[in-house]
């Protein structure tokens, strides 16, 4: 059996970033899923996640959304353009990485919000509660402050309406 390379479509991050994916999840009503962290609840984001060596960022996605809140009933509509470098704040249990690479999937939901497990068997829980909100009403000031421009631009990408949103 051969070495396994790793994709050339999905290098590795640059030194010191974790590979890591993120879900926007759109309802059928158009509103896009948020959650705040149970490490820090007063902190909205959109579900996230490691990538392993050897698996394809479309997969790590969904798994990500499946272990995070339970969801399966999703299609992927498209990637972000880009990946997206953040740092870390000072409290992480990452002490291998100063901060994550992330690419954006905006996926399409097509179930019911009692899908929603904020407790999956086998895994931390990682968010404490969950909200609906309009891609135009994004909460900003609620996202870890170097996040918030890779949002605002992600956001402008899989929904140019809500470019210049403050």
């Amino acid at each position: 059996m051969g070495k396994k390379t790793p994709s050339k479509t999905e290098p590795a991050p640059r030194k010191g970033y974790r590979r890591n994916v993120a879900a926007v999840i759109l309802n059928p009503q158009g509103q896009i899923l948020i959650a705040a962290r149970v490490d820090f609840p007063k902190s909205w984001q959109f579900p996230q996640g490691g990538v392993d060596k050897w698996e394809r960022e479309d997969r790590a996605v969904l798994r990500e959304v499946r272990e995070e809140l339970g969801l399966t009933s999703l299609r992927i509509l498209r990637k972000s353009g880009g990946k997206f470098r953040y740092r870390f704040g000072k409290k992480t249990h990452f002490d291998t990485y100063i901060g994550q690479e992330q690419r954006f999937y905006l996926l399409a939901f097509s179930g019911n919000s009692s899908e929603i497990r904020l407790k999956q068997p086998g895994h931390k829980q990682e968010f404490c509660r969950w909200k609906w909100v309009a891609p135009t009403d994004f909460p900003y000031p609620l996202v870890f402050a170097p996040k918030q421009p890779i949002y605002r631009t992600v956001l402008a990408e899989f929904f140019p309406e809500t470019a210049g949103a403050k």
